[in-house]
């Protein structure tokens, strides 16, 4: 009945959803129910309230219409699996990921003179759906349903037991990671993540020999040397014209170069 992956889905004339990720669940009788996770959409706005329910053919909410979606990541092995030998799969991860909309279609163009027959497959879905440049909400690093797929594979001891003891099961599965994330989250040193702390070490790495030209108390010009590209810093708003800054959450090469200039930390 559901997709592996996201797709939408209409409720009723006024409430909007999309599906995260389900999950087929066999108990007992060979009773097959689909748990969903699932949040909705009103207009634009994204409630950030997550739901879950269970569908068994005779739910009471009845879902009208669906749509069908195209993921970053099905679009990935999509791509990798009808059109080989080019070096489609990294060029089209390129553009999945890139934050500015020039370069978006820089790397567009570059897929057309390579395979003509993979730009048009992708000319044909929804840029929203797959890459982050397009993309209206707030992401952030996440670009695949890996999450959801990982909750799935933890889940999988208790697929064939009743609903019930299915609950208990992800109950303990929940207390347990949370020991273990506070545990490990007790042993951290400092008040950055060493998943974090590894992000803004790469991106001050980089943000060397760029050259810093401050505009005002905050704002700043960025240039690379080379090509003499240039962006531009707020340190007070937290943006950067290369829009990494804000679509991330954290410091881009340039907002740290920026910061070293005003010897802040």
């Amino acid at each position: 009945m559901f997709d592996n992956g996201a797709w939408d889905f209409k409720i009723d004339n006024d409430r909007m959803g999309r599906a995260v990720d389900s999950s087929i669940i066999r108990g007992a009788e060979e009773l097959k129910t689909c748990i969903v996770a699932a949040y909705g959409l009103l207009g634009r706005e994204v409630l950030a309230e997550m739901s879950y329910w269970l569908n068994d053919g005779e739910s009471e909410m009845q879902i009208e219409e669906r749509y069908k979606r195209n993921s970053h990541s099905g679009v990935m092995r999509n791509v990798n699996d009808k059109f080989k030998g080019l070096q489609q799969k990294a060029m089209v991860g390129r553009a999945g990921d890139a934050f500015r909309v020039s370069e978006f279609k820089e790397i567009m163009e570059l897929i057309k003179l390579t395979d003509w027959r993979c730009w048009d497959y992708l000319e044909k879905i929804d840029k929203k759906l797959w890459t982050r440049s397009h993309f209206e909400g707030e992401r952030f690093n996440v670009m695949t349903s890996n999450a959801a797929e990982s909750l799935n594979n933890a889940l999988l001891p208790a697929r064939d037991s009743p609903i019930m003891a299915l609950f208990e099961f992800i109950r303990r599965k929940l207390c347990t990671w949370y020991v273990s994330r506070r545990t490990e989250i007790s042993k951290m040193k400092g008040n950055v993540p060493d998943s974090i702390q590894k992000i803004l070490v790469e991106q001050l790495v980089l943000s060397t020999g760029l050259l810093v030209m401050p505009c005002s108390t905050w704002l700043f010009e960025v240039t690379h040397r080379p090509t003499n590209f240039g962006f531009t810093v707020d340190l007070d708003k937290r943006t950067c014209t290369c829009l990494e800054f804000q679509k991330l959450g954290l410091p881009c090469r340039h907002a740290i170069a920026a910061a070293s200039c005003r010897n802040m930390q």
